[in-house]
């Protein structure tokens, strides 16, 4: 009896401790599925998302994390391609603003969580770092990059209404401190409402109300497109005597050199440009020199720490004058989207730093416009490369019906035509023919092209496909032809830039050209 009664007590306790953590094991399943439903799951909030009031998707979802919400890195970089750049090399996500730089580790849990083995940003901490302004409302997410002015309601009771809806999100008091969004409602004095962010007692709102509600100051601001048109001639190593400086706003000159993918050589120059004209450094990737390793430019352009020791060095290097000349050409084609990323970080540290960054585009095939044109101050084109002298057949180096194919093909490609510059060659090709066959090119700048018509006693004619003046004449079985690059040809082509609202006109180069067309031009950019 008393081993049958140990049995029993023996048997009941275990059926209690089994019962016991039958219950606590079940609680514990519980408990984890509501933290995996309410502490990371995105099924308990789907967001609706507004980047300057235009509704987007996210293909991967919100992800939400202790009330933070996380985008996946794919969205991240395809919605904010302009600022966030994944450069799966280094390992780290590149920030770009117009001033700024940022790199965060793709490991660093302050912004980063993992799930899925795939990395999800803090969308909040992210927009902080772009500058974009972020409101949660409900169930919707605004995100703004709009500039906004400070102001302040009018009357009691104020309704602040949702920009989807129209419904009340809150009632504004007197006095309540907003910002008020610069979009298109407050520039239009027919419009009759505003964009609004309050936040009463640590909550925030974001809505639109009448504009007769507000009190606010707003002057004008001066649209770019509207700026001044620039005169820039480029320059070898100094300004020459014959370069007009009452009529030019910029020179760039060549100052500095990539040769190596880390290391740039400062070349021989001399600033000798009137303090009223601002200096430019040209940075390029061979002149003065033979080697145009292109691999050079890829080795500097594939590695995030030799773009940045490149970009530190370029910034030294501008600190008295002000600013850049960026002037690569020769490099690959499979190194275009590098370029771009190059030139967003380049901009960013260039205009922290509050210089100018100009970017030629000797070829759209190698380069981006479209999207180079968006972080530089003036984008350079150079229509001047129809013939070479190691062209076969003669003609023009830069006609007006090729100058204007040029413009109209990058236009189709930019939003920002106001930071176009036209460059126009001070230089021509006097072409040397037998029997139709070309046996000789020889380059003649605007000086010496004047000294041979003299020297020859050489009237010119007016070509009109071309728009330019040119010479064609016999000696004996040989023929000489020249297409003149002269004031009426500089003339007509700024009369393009006129017409397409460029941003003015380059020389190319100092030394070359004759002190008349400076006059010319500066009377056609100022019509």
């Amino acid at each position: 009896m008393y081993n049958l009664g140990m049995k029993n007590i023996v048997e009941n306790k275990v059926k209690s401790i089994l019962e016991k953590y039958k219950y606590n094991s079940l609680l514990t399943l519980i408990i984890f599925i509501l933290f995996l439903i309410f502490g990371y799951s995105n099924s308990n909030i789907n967001y609706t998302v507004y980047i300057n009031d235009e509704k987007v998707n996210f293909t991967n979802g919100i992800y939400i994390l202790n009330n933070e919400q996380y985008i996946h890195i794919d969205d991240l970089t395809d919605v904010f391609a302009d600022n966030v750049y994944d450069d799966k090399i280094s390992g780290k996500l590149i920030i770009t603003t117009y001033n700024n730089l940022v790199k965060i580790n793709k490991n660093d849990d302050t912004y980063v969580i993992k799930e899925n083995k795939a990395s999800y940003f803090n969308l909040k901490k992210i927009m902080n770092q772009i500058g974009y302004n972020l409101v949660l409302s409900g169930d919707k997410i605004y995100i703004s990059n709009l500039e906004y002015i400070e102001g302040e309601i009018r009357t009691n009771r104020t309704e602040l209404l949702d920009k989807q809806t129209g419904s009340v999100i809150c009632l504004l008091n007197k006095q309540d401190k907003v910002k008020i969004f610069l979009d298109n409602n407050i520039k239009d004095e027919s419009q009759k409402v505003v964009t609004v962010e309050a936040n009463i007692n640590g909550e925030t709102y974001y809505g639109y109300t009448l504009k007769k509600n507000v009190i606010y100051e707003y002057e004008t601001i001066k649209e770019v497109e509207n700026r001044e048109k620039v005169v820039l001639v480029k320059s070898d190593n100094k300004l020459m005597t014959n370069t007009d400086t009452k009529n030019i706003d910029m020179v760039a000159i060549n100052m500095y050199r990539l040769s190596g993918v880390n290391t740039l050589a400062k070349l021989e120059y001399t600033n000798n440009v009137p303090n009223s004209i601002k200096v430019l450094a040209v940075i390029n990737n061979g002149q003065k020199s033979s080697n145009y390793d292109a691999d050079i430019v890829t080795g500097m352009l594939n590695s995030e720490s030799n773009r940045y020791e490149i970009i530190q060095k370029i910034a030294d290097g501008v600190k008295e004058i002000a600013g850049v000349n960026l002037d690569f050409s020769n490099f690959k084609l499979s190194d275009k989207q590098n370029y771009t990323q190059f030139v967003k970080e380049l901009a960013a540290v260039i205009h922290m730093n509050n210089k100018i960054l100009v970017v030629n585009i000797p070829s759209a095939q190698y380069i981006d416009v479209g999207e180079v044109v968006k972080f530089a101050d003036y984008i350079v084109l150079q229509p001047y490369g129809a013939r070479t002298t190691s062209s076969k057949t003669s003609g023009p180096i830069s006609s007006i019906t090729y100058v204007e194919q040029t413009i109209q093909d990058v236009i189709a490609k930019v939003k920002d035509v106001n930071k176009l510059v036209l460059e126009l060659p001070a230089y021509t090709i006097l072409w040397t023919e037998r029997r139709g066959t070309v046996i000789n090119a020889e380059q003649y700048n605007m000086k010496t092209m004047e000294a041979y018509l003299e020297e020859n006693n050489i009237q010119a004619k007016l070509d009109s496909a071309s728009r330019q003046n040119y010479i064609n004449y016999t000696k004996g079985i040989t023929t000489y032809k020249m297409w003149l690059e002269d004031e009426y040809s500089i003339t007509q082509k700024t009369e393009l830039a006129n017409k397409y609202n460029l941003a003015g006109v380059s020389i190319y180069r100092s030394g070359m050209e004759i002190k008349e067309i400076y006059e010319s031009i500066s009377k056609v950019l100022k019509k």
